[in-house]
Parts: structure tokens; C-alpha cells; sequence
């Protein structure tokens, strides 16, 4: 179209390009460096940010948990240790630890365990005074939502997420193995038991019985009574019972302080040399009465070991790991060169009542019987009743009397010699008879010819 007469043609704007041109081509300026490198900066303080906060707030062990340990009592070195092995522990692991003491009073437990609550506590590890007694304060942390561990003492409800421990059962059966091979399978034992109600003396009393019942049936428990793991009690209790005991071979106490206290007394006494020591824990001061032949042996547990995994166990249970409901904890016995006790020879003697001497039948018999005795290295006495039913009685009475370890009789009379029969099975001494029966009483044997053949 042409333009009109008058007007004039104006140019294009600088930098556009008229209808039908090509644009011409234009130099692109090269990408700025710097600014690529200042993005790449901000990613990475980006990502550090987030990385730290991560840390910062992520549910671990490290400098973020607080937890307490409850402790029956610290006026026990075992105790001790195992407080010393888990303040190491939370200190490796950045926990704070708020240990606080029962001093062996439920009461007073149950005041601190209400104290760690309120604190807010994110974990328990409680080693309980009384296993029923502490039930109250372990439902009041469930319903708070803490998770309770219990340590070497076990309880009798509540949710409890580990508990940590010896086996204290094998402990007490180990003990009483030792004990019953070193006093040669026999004579008089005295058990000191632990505070009623916890599960260690129970656990090792069970042991030590169960074992002494089914293995070591030679032995008799002429006294059993609680010292509650105390030294001191430990002292005075023993004192009664050498009083009341002429004869003690050996004692075994549910744990360290209490035999150490029952050696003081014995060695007061002048007794300690006739007696075997057995012991639990081998805390520091029994490990040298071991060494110093006062102390026969101790059952080691390791309480510095439990403290220990009370830590770590809770710190993976707050993490999110699963753990096992019993973590259990080696055992082992301490012992010096000690020698165990050779059985003495046990002197047998036999009592023979015969109804007569009168007569060489019975003469022979007693010949015969007496060869047998001497062969056998036991003593045989011999009573004549010269057919006589009263003498017969009297002479039984004779062997009863003196302990005698069986009684054979020849008898002059079937019926009899029936109270007699019966008066030596009431005390206990098994009865023979020989040629001649008896119409009633407990016979183990009766030793004859077949007279109807």
C-alpha cells in the first residue's frame, strides 16, 4: 500500500525487526560463576541445617535421655558396684542419671520411684526391696507411661520391660554343690537367708535347697534364718545359732555380708575351723576372705556388669529396638586351694539278740554272724536272752539305747517280741529277723530255712 500523500515514513524501533527480515543473530553473554558457586553454597548449608536439627532432636541415647535408678540400698558394696557400672555407662552414652536410695525401706521406695515420676524421667531401672511391695510404684509408671527395668531383683507385677539379673537359682544350686562336696555329702547345715520377699533370696534359697533335697540327702539343715543381707545381723544371728548348735559343718548365706558376719562369730567363738563358709556376690571383702582361707567360697555375680546393660538395654529400648524380657548375667564360683572333706568312715554297729546261747545251733549262728561283721570292718554286739520274753525285751531296749545301727533278732517268742519290734522302728533303726519270725511290727528281712520244706 502506498502511503499517503503527506504523511511520512517513520523507522522501526531500534531493536525490532521489520516484516519479512530475518533477525539477525546475537552474541549471548557467558553464564556468571560465581552465581552458580553461591548456589551450590546454599544447598549445602541447607542440608547441614537440616542434618543437625536431625541430631538435635532425633530420639537417642546421646545427651538426650534422663533416667533413674532406684537401688534397694547403697550400705551394700554391691550395690555400689553396680551403681559405679551404670553411672560409666550413661556417661558413655550422654544419659543423665538420677540414682536415689531405698536405704531398705518399701516405704521409702516408693517415695523416690513417685519423685522420678514427677521428674519426668524418661526410663526406671529399679533394683526393688520387696518384689511385692514395689508393684504399686511400677503401675504408677506404667500409667505414666515410663518404661521400668528391674535389676537383680526381680518383682511381682506391673509391666516390666527387661529384667536384667544372675540366675540366681543355679547360683544357689551351685553353692550348695560346693558346700555338700566339701563337708563330704553329710552332716549339719545352717542357711542365712535374705530380706524376705525379694527374689534373690528367694530364687537362691530354692537353688540351694533343691539341690541339698535331690543330691546331697546326707545333709540336714539344722537352722534356717534370715540375716536380711546385713552384715551385722549376719554377726548376731549366727552367735545364736552357735549357741544353740553344738555341731555345725557348714553355712551358706544368700550373700556376702551376711557370711562374712557369721565368720566374725564363729571366729569369736572358736569355731570358725570346724566350719565351711559359702557365700554370694564376691564382693571385694569376701574375695579376700577367700584368698585368706577364712572364706570357703562365694558365688561372683556382676554387678558392675548389670549396671551396665540396665543402660544400654534402656537406651535401645527408647530407640526403638526390641529387647529381650530377661537379660541374663554370668555366674561364676570363687574359691582358694581349698581342699574338700573326705567323708570320715561312718562306725556301723549291729546289734544280734538271740534267743538262746544254751544251744550250738545259735552258737553257730553267732559264729557265723560275727565272721561276717569282722569281714565287713563293722562291730557286732551279741545279747542272750536265755529264752527268757522279758530279757529279750530288755535287751533290745539295751541296743536301742546305744544307737545301735540294725538290730537282728533271733526271737524267743512270736508275739512277743513284737513291742520291741516296735519301739526300734519308732526310733528309726531297721529290723531283721533270723531263723525265728515275728507276728507283727516293720521287718526288712527275715533270714531263715524253709521249715514247711
Amino acid at each position: 500500500e502506498e502511503p499517503m500523500e503527506g504523511t511520512m515514513e517513520t523507522a522501526p524501533p531500534e531493536g525490532t525487526v521489520p516484516p519479512g527480515e530475518t533477525p539477525p543473530e546475537e552474541e549471548q553473554p557467558e553464564e556468571d560463576g560465581s552465581r552458580t558457586w553461591m548456589w551450590v553454597a546454599v544447598a549445602v548449608i541447607g542440608i547441614l541445617i537440616v542434618v543437625l536439627a536431625y541430631l538435635a532432636f532425633r530420639p537417642s541415647g546421646e545427651e538426650s535421655y534422663k533416667m533413674g535408678l532406684s537401688l534397694s540400698t547403697l550400705n551394700n558394696p554391691f550395690f555400689v558396684t553396680l551403681k559405679e557400672g551404670a553411672e560409666e555407662a550413661a556417661e558413655k552414652a550422654g544419659v543423665e542419671l538420677i540414682v536415689v536410695d531405698a536405704q531398705d525401706d518399701p516405704a521409702k521406695e516408693a517415695t523416690n520411684m513417685e519423685d522420678l515420676i514427677q521428674q519426668g524421667v524418661d526410663a526406671i531401672l529399679v533394683n526393688p526391696t520387696d518384689a511385692d511391695a514395689i508393684v504399686p510404684s511400677i503401675q504408677k509408671a506404667n500409667e505414666a507411661d515410663i518404661p521400668v527395668f528391674t535389676i537383680d531383683r526381680g518383682a511381682n507385677g506391673g509391666v516390666v520391660v527387661s529384667h536384667i539379673a544372675s540366675d540366681n537359682v543355679a547360683g544357689g544350686a551351685a553353692a550348695g554343690k560346693f558346700l555338700c562336696e566339701s563337708i563330704g555329702g553329710e552332716g549339719k547345715v545352717v542357711e542365712l537367708e535374705g530380706i524376705a520377699g525379694t527374689s534373690a533370696a528367694r530364687d537362691r534359697g530354692n537353688g540351694f535347697n533343691t539341690y541339698m533335697s535331690n543330691e546331697c540327702s546326707g545333709v540336714e539343715i539344722v537352722a534356717r534364718q534370715t540375716a536380711n543381707f546385713n552384715r551385722a545381723e549376719g554377726l548376731t544371728v549366727f552367735e545364736n545359732i552357735l549357741q544353740a548348735q553344738p555341731e555345725i559343718n557348714g553355712t551358706f548365706a544368700h550373700n556376702d555380708e551376711m557370711i562374712l558376719g557369721a565368720i566374725e562369730a564363729a571366729e569369736a567363738a572358736g569355731r570358725a575351723g570346724e566350719i565351711v563358709f559359702v557365700g554370694f556376690d564376691a564382693v571385694d571383702d569376701a574375695v579376700a576372705a577367700v584368698n585368706a582361707g577364712r572364706l570357703a567360697a562365694t558365688i561372683k555375680q556382676q554387678p558392675s556388669e548389670m549396671g551396665r546393660l540396665g543402660i544400654e538395654i534402656a537406651v535401645k529400648f527408647l530407640d526403638g529396638e526390641t529387647v529381650e524380657q530377661y537379660i541374663p548375667v554370668d555366674l561364676s564360683l570363687v574359691s582358694g586351694d581349698f581342699a574338700p572333706v573326705e567323708p570320715e568312715p561312718t562306725e556301723v554297729t549291729l546289734g544280734l539278740s538271740l534267743s538262746t546261747l544254751n544251744n550250738p545251733f545259735f552258737v553257730t549262728l553267732r559264729d557265723g554272724a560275727q565272721a561276717a561283721a569282722d569281714a565287713a570292718g563293722v562291730k557286732l554286739v551279741v545279747v542272750d536272752s536265755q529264752d527268757d520274753s522279758a530279757k529279750e525285751a530288755t535287751n533290745i531296749e539295751d541296743l536301742i539305747q546305744q544307737g545301735v545301727s540294725v538290730i537282728m533278732i533271733n526271737p524267743t517268742d512270736a508275739a512277743a517280741i513284737v513291742p520291741s519290734v516296735q519301739k526300734a522302728n519308732e526310733a528309726g533303726i531297721p529290723v531283721f529277723t533270723i531263723d525265728r519270725g515275728t507276728d507283727g511290727g516293720t521287718i526288712v528281712s527275715h533270714i531263715a530255712s524253709d521249715n514247711v520244706a
